[in-house]
Parts: structure tokens; C-alpha cells; sequence
């Protein structure tokens, strides 16, 4: 559960799944050559990879849809009603937004110190761009 808890450990989790099912790949192909009969062996390492590669992206993606969720809830703060009565943008009470804002850059900063080392450079670059789109 401290993998669906963490985003260090769902991070770390992913990457392991990765390399197992990597692994897995290779271990079929090192043994498709070696051995004679292989249709009973390989297709079942192709499914512990398919598995791995699956059980990874599973818990990753509902760390990724949980931290989107805590940004949501960050910028959900400022509320159209905090709005004055003349209804202009400009009367938004500067503190809840400069509160909201630094609430949001703080998590997406430790996000990706708890990331960055761990996951391949292009999917964490990926998905910090995604808590961007927001």
C-alpha cells in the first residue's frame, strides 16, 4: 500500500516492473534461440512481461491521478465567489492566489526531487509537463 502512498516508492515500483518485464523480453529471446520446443516456454515469459509492464503503469498512473488531484484541490481554493461584486478579475484577493500558486509550485518541486532520479529522463519530463497542463 506505500506504493499507492508515496510517489517515491510508486516512482521506484514503476521503474522495477520496467526492468522486469526488460528482462523478461531478453530472457525470451536468449532462449528462443536456445531452445528446441520453445512454444511452451516463451509465450508465457511474454505475458510475465506484458504483466510486469501493466502492474507498473497501473500504479503509477494512480500516483500520477492522485497527485493532479491534490493540484486540483491547491487551485480549487481561489473560487469564482472570492470575486468582488463588479465582477473584474482584478479584484481577486491577491493572497489566496499567491497562496494557491506557491501550494502548487512547493508540490511540483518535491514531485520532481522525489522523481527525478528515478524515472528514465523522457517520462519524467512527460509527466511534470502534464501537472503543467492543468
Amino acid at each position: 500500500d506505500k506504493v499507492k502512498e508515496i510517489p517515491r516508492f510508486a516512482a521506484i515500483f514503476y521503474n522495477d516492473c520496467r526492468y522486469l518485464a526488460d528482462y523478461s523480453n531478453k530472457i525470451h529471446c536468449k532462449f528462443c534461440i536456445r531452445l528446441r520446443n520453445p512454444s511452451a516456454f516463451l509465450p508465457s515469459m511474454l505475458n510475465i512481461a506484458s504483466n510486469f509492464h501493466k502492474i507498473g503503469e497501473e500504479y503509477f498512473k494512480f500516483q500520477m491521478f492522485k497527485q493532479k488531484k491534490q493540484l486540483h484541490e491547491f487551485c480549487s481554493e481561489i473560487s469564482i465567489e472570492d470575486m468582488k461584486s463588479d465582477g473584474a478579475f482584478a479584484s481577486f484577493p491577491s493572497e489566496k492566489i499567491e497562496s494557491a500558486l506557491k501550494k502548487v509550485f512547493f508540490h511540483i518541486r518535491q514531485l520532481s526531487q522525489a522523481w527525478k532520479e528515478i524515472l528514465p529522463y523522457s517520462i519524467f519530463l512527460k509527466e511534470i509537463e502534464n501537472f503543467y497542463e492543468l
